[in-house]
Protein backbone atom coordinates (compact mmCIF):
# COMPACT_ATOMS: atom_id res chain seq x y z
CA UNK A 1 0.00 0.00 0.00
CA UNK A 2 1.23 3.54 -0.70
CA UNK A 3 0.14 7.14 -1.06
CA UNK A 4 1.37 9.41 -3.83
CA UNK A 5 1.07 13.09 -4.82
CA UNK A 6 0.41 14.08 -8.41
CA UNK A 7 2.54 16.19 -10.73
CA UNK A 8 2.62 17.47 -14.32
CA UNK A 9 4.98 15.03 -16.03
CA UNK A 10 3.82 12.51 -18.64
CA UNK A 11 3.73 8.75 -18.04
CA UNK A 12 6.71 8.01 -20.25
CA UNK A 13 8.99 10.50 -18.44
CA UNK A 14 11.85 8.90 -16.49
CA UNK A 15 13.22 10.65 -13.42
CA UNK A 16 14.31 9.96 -9.87
CA UNK A 17 11.56 8.45 -7.78
CA UNK A 18 11.74 9.43 -4.07
CA UNK A 19 10.10 7.43 -1.30
CA UNK A 20 10.08 6.24 2.28
CA UNK A 21 9.30 2.77 3.67
CA UNK A 22 7.27 2.47 6.89
CA UNK A 23 5.09 -0.18 8.50
CA UNK A 24 1.39 -0.24 7.66
CA UNK A 25 0.29 -0.98 11.23
CA UNK A 26 2.38 1.33 13.44
CA UNK A 27 3.99 3.71 10.91
CA UNK A 28 7.44 2.75 12.18
CA UNK A 29 10.46 3.01 9.87
CA UNK A 30 11.35 -0.03 7.77
CA UNK A 31 15.13 0.15 7.49
CA UNK A 32 17.24 -1.34 4.70
CA UNK A 33 14.30 -2.40 2.55
CA UNK A 34 15.28 -3.62 -0.93
CA UNK A 35 13.75 -1.69 -3.84
CA UNK A 36 14.03 -3.05 -7.40
CA UNK A 37 12.77 -1.57 -10.64
CA UNK A 38 11.77 -4.72 -12.51
CA UNK A 39 11.51 -2.80 -15.77
CA UNK A 40 14.93 -1.14 -16.06
CA UNK A 41 16.85 -3.24 -13.50
CA UNK A 42 17.70 -0.32 -11.19
CA UNK A 43 18.06 -1.15 -7.51
CA UNK A 44 18.09 0.80 -4.26
CA UNK A 45 18.01 0.25 -0.48
CA UNK A 46 16.16 2.42 2.04
CA UNK A 47 18.43 4.05 4.63
CA UNK A 48 18.17 4.02 8.43
CA UNK A 49 15.37 6.59 8.23
CA UNK A 50 13.53 4.59 5.56
CA UNK A 51 14.27 7.03 2.70
CA UNK A 52 15.33 5.90 -0.76
CA UNK A 53 15.47 7.04 -4.38
CA UNK A 54 15.40 5.09 -7.61
CA UNK A 55 15.19 5.96 -11.32
CA UNK A 56 11.74 5.11 -12.68
CA UNK A 57 8.88 6.08 -14.93
CA UNK A 58 5.13 5.64 -14.41
CA UNK A 59 5.06 2.49 -16.54
CA UNK A 60 7.78 0.76 -14.53
CA UNK A 61 7.02 -2.00 -12.04
CA UNK A 62 8.64 -1.64 -8.61
CA UNK A 63 9.26 -4.49 -6.14
CA UNK A 64 9.77 -3.85 -2.40
CA UNK A 65 11.11 -6.57 -0.11
CA UNK A 66 12.36 -6.60 3.47
CA UNK A 67 13.03 -9.29 6.06
CA UNK A 68 9.92 -9.75 8.21
CA UNK A 69 7.56 -8.02 5.77
CA UNK A 70 5.36 -9.13 2.90
CA UNK A 71 6.79 -8.23 -0.51
CA UNK A 72 5.03 -5.41 -2.37
CA UNK A 73 4.93 -5.03 -6.18
CA UNK A 74 3.09 -2.40 -8.22
CA UNK A 75 3.23 -0.25 -11.34
CA UNK A 76 3.48 3.46 -10.66
CA UNK A 77 0.75 4.29 -13.17
CA UNK A 78 -1.75 2.34 -11.04
CA UNK A 79 -1.32 4.68 -8.08
CA UNK A 80 0.04 7.95 -9.48
CA UNK A 81 -1.12 10.21 -12.28
CA UNK A 82 2.43 11.53 -12.64
CA UNK A 83 5.83 11.41 -10.91
CA UNK A 84 6.76 14.45 -8.84
CA UNK A 85 9.63 15.40 -6.56
CA UNK A 86 7.46 14.74 -3.50
CA UNK A 87 8.21 11.73 -1.31
CA UNK A 88 6.00 8.70 -1.85
CA UNK A 89 5.22 6.76 1.32
CA UNK A 90 5.37 2.97 1.01
CA UNK A 91 3.38 1.06 3.64
CA UNK A 92 4.80 -2.43 4.24
CA UNK A 93 2.82 -5.12 6.09
CA UNK A 94 4.53 -7.24 8.73
CA UNK A 95 4.77 -10.90 7.78
CA UNK A 96 3.10 -13.40 10.09
CA UNK A 97 5.15 -16.58 10.47
CA UNK A 98 3.57 -19.60 12.13
CA UNK A 99 6.14 -21.49 14.19
CA UNK A 100 6.11 -25.21 14.72
CA UNK A 101 4.87 -26.45 18.07
CA UNK A 102 7.74 -27.02 20.50
CA UNK A 103 7.63 -29.16 23.62
CA UNK A 104 9.89 -28.11 26.49
CA UNK A 105 10.76 -30.57 29.25
CA UNK A 106 12.73 -29.93 32.41
CA UNK A 107 14.81 -33.06 32.12
CA UNK A 108 15.89 -35.58 29.52
CA UNK A 109 16.39 -38.92 31.33
CA UNK A 110 18.08 -40.61 28.38
CA UNK A 111 20.55 -37.78 27.81
CA UNK A 112 21.19 -37.39 31.55
CA UNK A 113 21.80 -41.12 31.95
CA UNK A 114 24.33 -41.08 29.11
CA UNK A 115 26.10 -38.10 30.66
CA UNK A 116 26.20 -39.81 34.05
CA UNK A 117 27.53 -43.02 32.48
CA UNK A 118 30.31 -41.06 30.76
CA UNK A 119 31.18 -39.25 33.99
CA UNK A 120 31.22 -42.53 35.88
CA UNK A 121 33.54 -44.07 33.29
CA UNK A 122 35.99 -41.17 33.45
CA UNK A 123 35.89 -41.23 37.24
CA UNK A 124 36.58 -44.95 37.57
CA UNK A 125 38.63 -45.82 34.49
CA UNK A 126 42.11 -46.88 35.77
CA UNK A 127 43.95 -45.45 32.79
CA UNK A 128 42.28 -42.03 33.06
CA UNK A 129 42.96 -41.90 36.81
CA UNK A 130 46.53 -43.20 36.90
CA UNK A 131 48.52 -40.26 38.30
CA UNK A 132 51.31 -42.31 39.87
CA UNK A 133 53.92 -41.18 37.35
CA UNK A 134 53.32 -37.57 38.37
CA UNK A 135 52.60 -37.95 42.05
CA UNK A 136 55.52 -40.35 42.71
CA UNK A 137 58.10 -38.26 40.86
CA UNK A 138 61.40 -37.23 42.48
CA UNK A 139 60.50 -34.18 44.57
CA UNK A 140 64.01 -33.51 45.72
CA UNK A 141 65.64 -34.07 49.11
CA UNK A 142 69.00 -34.13 50.86
CA UNK A 143 70.68 -35.72 47.84
CA UNK A 144 68.99 -33.41 45.32
CA UNK A 145 68.72 -29.83 46.65
CA UNK A 146 68.49 -28.28 43.14
CA UNK A 147 65.37 -30.28 42.37
CA UNK A 148 63.88 -29.36 45.74
CA UNK A 149 64.38 -25.63 45.09
CA UNK A 150 62.96 -25.97 41.58
CA UNK A 151 59.85 -27.75 42.88
CA UNK A 152 59.32 -25.07 45.52
CA UNK A 153 59.90 -21.85 43.56
CA UNK A 154 59.32 -22.50 39.85
CA UNK A 155 55.97 -21.99 38.13
CA UNK A 156 55.98 -25.64 37.06
CA UNK A 157 56.56 -26.66 40.67
CA UNK A 158 53.70 -24.46 41.92
CA UNK A 159 51.41 -25.82 39.19
CA UNK A 160 52.33 -29.36 40.19
CA UNK A 161 51.49 -28.60 43.84
CA UNK A 162 48.08 -27.33 42.74
CA UNK A 163 47.58 -30.46 40.69
CA UNK A 164 48.40 -32.62 43.71
CA UNK A 165 45.84 -30.68 45.75
CA UNK A 166 43.29 -31.22 43.02
CA UNK A 167 43.99 -34.97 42.88
CA UNK A 168 43.65 -35.18 46.67
CA UNK A 169 40.36 -33.30 46.46
CA UNK A 170 39.06 -35.69 43.78
CA UNK A 171 40.01 -38.71 45.89
CA UNK A 172 37.94 -37.33 48.75
CA UNK A 173 35.10 -36.57 46.34
CA UNK A 174 35.14 -40.18 45.10
CA UNK A 175 34.66 -41.43 48.67
CA UNK A 176 31.85 -38.93 49.21
CA UNK A 177 30.14 -40.01 45.98
CA UNK A 178 30.22 -43.65 47.06
CA UNK A 179 28.14 -42.83 50.15
CA UNK A 180 25.87 -40.06 48.84
CA UNK A 181 24.72 -40.40 45.24
CA UNK A 182 21.63 -40.66 43.06
CA UNK A 183 21.11 -44.36 43.74
CA UNK A 184 21.22 -43.82 47.49
CA UNK A 185 18.70 -40.97 47.25
CA UNK A 186 16.34 -43.07 45.10
CA UNK A 187 16.64 -45.97 47.55
CA UNK A 188 16.00 -44.12 50.80
CA UNK A 189 13.54 -41.40 49.66
CA UNK A 190 10.39 -41.11 47.56
CA UNK A 191 11.95 -38.49 45.25
CA UNK A 192 11.19 -39.22 41.57
CA UNK A 193 14.10 -39.91 39.22
CA UNK A 194 13.35 -36.74 37.25
CA UNK A 195 13.88 -34.61 40.37
CA UNK A 196 16.89 -36.35 41.91
CA UNK A 197 19.42 -33.87 40.52
CA UNK A 198 17.30 -30.95 41.72
CA UNK A 199 17.06 -32.56 45.17
CA UNK A 200 20.82 -33.14 45.40
CA UNK A 201 21.49 -29.51 44.51
CA UNK A 202 19.15 -28.60 47.36
CA UNK A 203 20.47 -31.14 49.85
CA UNK A 204 24.18 -30.33 50.02
CA UNK A 205 25.39 -32.40 52.94
CA UNK A 206 28.75 -31.62 54.51
CA UNK A 207 31.49 -33.83 53.04
CA UNK A 208 33.07 -34.51 56.41
CA UNK A 209 29.68 -35.57 57.78
CA UNK A 210 29.12 -37.93 54.83
CA UNK A 211 32.52 -39.57 55.35
CA UNK A 212 32.36 -39.91 59.13
CA UNK A 213 28.68 -40.63 59.85
CA UNK A 214 27.22 -44.12 60.05
CA UNK A 215 24.48 -45.32 57.70
CA UNK A 216 21.67 -44.52 60.14
CA UNK A 217 22.60 -40.86 60.60
CA UNK A 218 23.35 -40.41 56.90
CA UNK A 219 19.94 -41.77 55.88
CA UNK A 220 18.25 -39.64 58.57
CA UNK A 221 19.97 -36.51 57.22
CA UNK A 222 18.83 -37.32 53.68
CA UNK A 223 15.24 -37.88 54.85
CA UNK A 224 15.29 -34.59 56.79
CA UNK A 225 16.45 -32.90 53.58
CA UNK A 226 13.58 -34.54 51.72
CA UNK A 227 11.03 -33.11 54.16
CA UNK A 228 12.48 -29.60 53.77
CA UNK A 229 12.63 -30.03 50.00
CA UNK A 230 8.97 -30.95 49.75
CA UNK A 231 7.98 -28.10 52.08
CA UNK A 232 9.73 -25.51 49.94
CA UNK A 233 8.36 -26.97 46.70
Amino acid sequence: MLCCSTGLLHAQTTQVFFGRTITSSTAEIVQLASIQNLTNGKRAISNRQGYFKIQSSLTDTILFTSVGYDSLKFQLSFVCDAISDDTIVIFMKSKVVKLKEVRIVTSNPKRDSLARAAAEFLKNDPLMNNNDRILKRDKGGLMNPITAMYEQFSKAGRDMAKFEEFVAYMEVQKMVDKRYNRNVVLRVTTISELRVDEFMRFCKLDKQFILESDDYHLIKAIKDCEANFRTQN
